[in-house]
């Protein structure tokens, strides 16, 4: 008898060494940043990622995507953001491990990854219904019959994209049913009419429903004043966040710059080698207007909603520190203090494009005054 499909699979690395060593020898010379963190194994990298959507790590600058998985295209931007933070929370804080397994015809790394508890991040992914197997490489694998079942399972419970399938399929059923009736009712009042009513009684009868077509434009017209209004509050309190996020990566990269120009400066006195330094690799931002209002992302519109999606999936609460002790070497230092500075400098700019497109729209705190 066949065992029960685990919930959460971990699978164990070297029993994919055979299958992925020829795919990750051509991937090491493209993928070199990544590849400076690997474990003793050839083929096997430790990263410190997040998710930038529902299969795709980030590393840096560098991107590793999910192996045996596909994404799921619903143009449902709250569907992304809730696959994305699913990926997020089971990544934690703690490295990940991958095993990388090729590249894709566009030349993008895949892998297959685990989480510092060895939950294998792709099958977890279809086991909720938020990715669907890419059978193109997982048929002939030792993962197919767990990847599929994986997918199957999701589908079989009506979790992730599946559930809202679910949903849309009961209410096109029930919307049906309800137009049948509809149908049948005005069939019946129309036969009755024709024998039974006069022509003042229909007279009548068609100023009432004048009058209820009147009334429900009118509760229309409301709802639309109300959603407008539902959206400039969103996209002001949203403006707000971002703008005091920008003056915080502002004054990081002040600190930062400065910080770099006298460590490549030779004529000064390197400070951290009387007493070290600590480096803060990312400025500290705030994000909880934007958590806080998720389900209303789709009010901004599609383009300005995954733009701000995109910019806060970058940012960290609590960002990372590095010590940098007085013994180390100034390229080292040097090195570190860079690629804090070219971070913040990327976040900035993402960040100038955001609180544009908010100008463009003329939505939010701007657009408020404006009409004032």
């Amino acid at each position: 008898m066949k065992k029960p499909y685990p919930r959460y699979f971990s699978f164990n690395f070297n029993q994919a060494r055979a299958f992925a060593v020829v795919a990750t020898l051509s991937c090491f010379a493209a993928f070199g940043p990544v590849f400076a963190q690997t474990t003793p194994t050839k083929n096997v990298v430790q990263l410190q990622a997040r998710a930038a959507d529902s299969h795709t790590l980030r590393a840096g600058a560098d991107t590793v995507l999910l192996w045996g998985t596909e994404e799921i295209k619903t143009g449902n931007a709250h569907f992304y953001l809730k696959a994305r933070m699913a990926l997020d929370n089971l990544i934690g804080s703690k490295p990940v491990q991958c095993e990388v397994m090729g590249r894709n015809p566009a030349g993008q790394v895949l892998a297959q990854c685990s989480n510092a508890e060895g939950i294998d991040l792709g099958l977890y992914m279809l086991q909720q219904g938020y990715l669907v197997a890419d059978r193109s490489v997982v048929y002939g694998s030792i993962l197919e019959e767990h990847y599929i079942a994986a997918e199957t399972q999701a589908y079989s419970k009506g979790i992730g994209v599946w559930a809202a399938e679910e949903s849309e399929n009961k209410a096109a059923k029930s919307f049906g049913a309800d137009n049948v009736a509809i149908i049948s009712f005005v069939v019946f009042l129309v036969l009755v009419a024709a024998f039974a009513v006069a022509s003042l009684v229909m007279f009548r009868g068609f100023r009432k429903v004048a009058a209820a077509q009147d009334r429900n434009t009118d509760i229309l017209s409301k709802e639309r004043v109300l959603k407008d209004k539902e959206k400039n509050i969103v996209a002001s309190m949203l403006e707000a966040e971002l703008k005091a996020n920008q003056s915080k990566i502002e004054a990081y990269l002040v600190v930062y710059e400065e910080m770099l120009k006298s460590l490549r400066d030779p004529s000064t006195d390197k400070k951290y080698r009387r007493s070290g330094d600590i480096v803060q690799l990312q400025p500290a931002l705030d994000r909880s207007v934007f958590d806080g209002n998720t389900d209303k992302m789709d009010l901004l519109g599609r383009k300005l909603s995954s733009a701000v999606i995109h910019f806060y999936a970058r940012i960290k609460t609590r960002p990372d520190y590095v010590n940098i002790d007085p013994d180390m070497p100034l390229e080292k230092a040097l090195i570190h203090v860079e690629k804090a500075v070219g971070n913040a400098r990327i976040l900035n700019e993402i960040l100038g494009k955001v609180l544009s497109a908010f100008s463009k729209m003329g939505i939010g705190n701007d657009s408020s005054r404006e009409e004032e």
